[in-house]
């Protein structure tokens, strides 16, 4: 299965080249990078541009030019996505080498969307906040548990069947 890793951006160049790091360690290498940056005008680009030409695997970056908010960029991201699945993380986030292989696995399994057990950091003071599973709820009844309690912590944990 081939995954679009979905990056919205925004002022994310002190972060982002560990996220696209932590997708290039993936065990799951059958991959493409989408990223949208929301407007914002820094070195964002340019570590694009770097990485992309570091990696076999497609990276396809664009710019809206002013700031249309995360929501618009995600949509962008979804409309440029080729893979089978869509996976998404945030530009100050990152993955453990194994996070798309665990994705797949859960989809070989019959699951059209993974949610993905996080770890919380707070990146100021370097600690630790601690983990965080998402109720079983969201996997029994996951439109009821989506609108009634919001259980998704960070677009980072989530990838989702791109037919979905």
């Amino acid at each position: 299965m081939r995954f679009s890793v979905l990056i919205a951006a925004y002022r994310a160049d002190q972060y982002i080249a560990k996220a696209l790091e932590s997708v290039r360690s993936q065990l799951h290498a059958d991959w493409e990078i989408v990223v949208v940056e929301d407007g914002s005008n820094d070195q964002t680009e340019a570590i694009i541009r770097q990485f992309s030409a570091s990696v076999t695997q497609s990276v396809r970056y664009e710019n809206f030019g002013a700031n249309r908010g995360v929501a618009t960029a995600r949509t962008r991201l979804l409309e440029l996505a080729t893979g089978e699945a869509v996976a998404f993380i945030d530009a100050d986030d990152w993955w453990t080498p194994s996070h798309l292989n665990r994705a797949q696995a859960t989809f070989d399994a019959g699951a059209d969307f993974v949610v993905a057990r996080i770890q919380e950091y707070d990146l100021d003071a370097n600690q630790s906040l601690g983990a965080y599973t998402a109720p079983r709820g969201l996997f029994c009844e996951p439109v009821r548990t989506l609108f009634l309690t919001s259980p998704i912590r960070t677009s980072s944990c989530v990838a989702l069947r791109r037919d979905l």
